[in-house]
């Protein structure tokens, strides 16, 4: 089951009381664009460094952040963290703490990256299409993470403008032309968090509609709620 959600902070809060499943590989694709709302990116950070901060032995974690060509630009600015197992454990965990340590500096970096450099375009197809292979091919629990405002802006679709998303009609049709491929990943649990963003909240009514659908329909099922009530049960049911 698929979620596109409003995020709320207390979201990184609940999670700390969630059940924990061994052996998790979690991809978060996180939207550092400019039109995000700056609580709603405090927010963000948040959550994943909630999620970091929970991760056991055995566990993986990758952070990709939406650029405007996610094929071009990402190389290099892809955050992968394996937690080593029990067997490859050192004495006193200090191999936990470094890598805690490792990853609340690379998260600081991001986040201060994100205030100064926001991007002004946002490939989210593209990130998304990125994060499926970053998955592997175990037999573990899998969960992909997207937060952002949906609104995909790069040289070749712009959601705020395209005629093709001016009804739901037309966006689940372009939805479904455009389904991400699945491979050998059908069970990704996938996570879809709406951040508070200026330029989705100054789109009319029908057009922001229009965007659910086609997102509803290219991550196929998914279902919109209105709030984060659900949000929140479904993270900690699947940790």
């Amino acid at each position: 089951m698929k979620r596109l959600l409003p995020i709320l902070l207390m979201l990184a809060i609940l999670l700390g009381g969630c059940k924990s499943i061994p052996s998790r590989e979690e991809v978060f694709v996180l939207d550092i664009s400019q039109s995000i709302d700056a609580d709603a990116e405090q927010q963000m950070f948040a959550v994943v460094e909630d999620a970091a901060q929970h991760l056991h032995r055995g566990d993986t974690l990758t952070i990709i952040p939406i650029t405007g060509d996610a094929e071009a630009e990402l190389q290099g600015r892809t955050l992968h963290y394996e937690v080593p197992s029990v067997e490859d454990r050192q004495a006193y965990d200090a191999d936990l703490r470094n890598l805690n340590a490792q990853m609340k500096a690379d998260l600081d970096r991001l986040q201060v990256d994100a205030v100064a450099h926001p991007g002004k375009h946002t490939d989210i197809i593209g990130s998304i299409r990125v994060a499926m292979m970053a998955f592997s091919e175990r037999s573990v629990d899998k969960r992909l993470v997207v937060l952002s405002d949906f609104i995909q802006e790069d040289s070749q679709f712009n959601f705020r403008r395209d005629p093709r998303l001016t009804n739901e009609t037309d966006a689940t049709a372009f939805g479904k032309g455009l389904m991400l491929p699945k491979g050998d990943y059908q069970m990704v649990k996938v996570t879809l968090g709406r951040l508070k963003s200026n330029e989705f909240s100054a789109l009319p009514p029908n057009r922001q509609r229009a965007i659910n659908a086609f997102w509803e329909q290219a991550m196929s099922p998914a279902v919109v709620e209105p709030d984060g009530t659900a949000a929140i049960a479904y993270l900690c049911s699947n940790r």
